[in-house]
């Protein structure tokens, strides 16, 4: 128990203790995001594993500039070190050439907009823009950015998809239930999961990126990374409107060991004012130390 005194430091503090984050939250997922516009744009068959594109460190999208993270040009990508690398610039122009329709398709298939069914009074549904078919509109939805929002919850929730190669698995907080007086009667919690109607081919690919983010030379979630097992993860940074400023937030978000994924995760750090943040900087050592105490054993 604490003191009504001490609650209500808590409960008055503007940084927010009490508010559910992971659930009730909604930010803007930065690049985590680009997982499923690379799979969107692989299943409309507009880019394929082999399409390539340019890394500039910017691009003229209909007289504004819109930038990598890097200032220094990429070079020639494909999908794979586009995800590894992160890289803005060849994001925009996959989703110019595959356009809305995918994108909004993939984001109700991964129930951006839609509150994950799990058992809490105040769950939050994220949003899914209606319209971004401008091209400052899909390059802005390309990183996760513009009016996207989606909480922690959704985002472990789109990881898991990644890692059980298509299944949508809903969350749940209980395990199983037990009758106090009979312990050895046990009713095992329901898994529900919908398969996804994604080719493995195409998430293997991406797949294929997010290992590479974290165990790549050149990757920009190599601090999450471990010897064993394998860890799958995208990095992302987005800026982010609180109290009438402009903040920062750290992303890692991914998946372990790929033949029999156990662990989905989601890492958010929010920015103090006038903060620089970075996934790989601040997100991703956090994840870490997490899974390094999980499968220390």
């Amino acid at each position: 128990q604490i003191t009504e005194e001490r609650y209500r430091q808590i409960a008055d503090d503007p940084a927010g203790p009490l508010f559910n984050r992971a659930v009730t939250g909604e930010y803007p997922p930065g690049s985590t995001f680009k997982p499923i516009i690379a799979l969107a744009g692989l299943e409309s068959r507009m880019i394929s594993e082999h399409t390539q594109f340019s890394g500039p460190p910017a691009m003229d999208v209909d007289g504004r500039i819109f930038k990598n993270w890097n200032q220094n040009h990429e070079g020639i990508l494909n999908v794979k070190y586009a995800i590894l690398r992160s890289c803005n610039t060849w994001f925009y122009q996959a989703a110019f050439r595959m356009g809305d329709r995918p994108i909004h398709e993939a984001m109700q298939h991964f129930g951006i907009g839609v509150p994950p069914a799990i058992e809490l009074d105040t769950v939050s549904a994220g949003n899914h823009p209606d319209i971004f078919s401008s091209r400052r509109g899909l390059a802005n939805v390309s990183i996760g950015q513009g009016a996207l929002l989606v909480s922690p919850l959704q985002m472990a929730k789109a990881m898991g998809v990644f890692a059980t190669k298509g299944d949508s698995v809903r969350p749940r907080l209980v395990l199983q239930t037990q009758d106090a007086l009979n312990p050895s009667e046990v009713e095992p919690g329901q898994i529900d999961r919908v398969k996804l109607p994604y080719r493995v081919e195409h998430l293997e690919t991406v797949r294929d990126g997010m290992w590479g983010v974290v165990n790549y030379g050149g990757g920009t979630g190599q601090r999450a990374g471990m010897s064993k097992p394998w860890v799958f993860g995208k990095t992302g940074t987005a800026q982010w409107t609180h109290g009438g400023q402009e903040r920062r937030l750290a992303w890692f978000t991914g998946f372990v060991d790929a033949e029999k994924p156990r662990i989905a995760f989601a890492v958010l750090s929010e920015g103090r004012y006038g903060e620089s943040m970075s996934g790989g900087g601040n997100a991703a050592p956090v994840i870490a130390d997490v899974l390094k105490a999980v499968y220390a054993s």
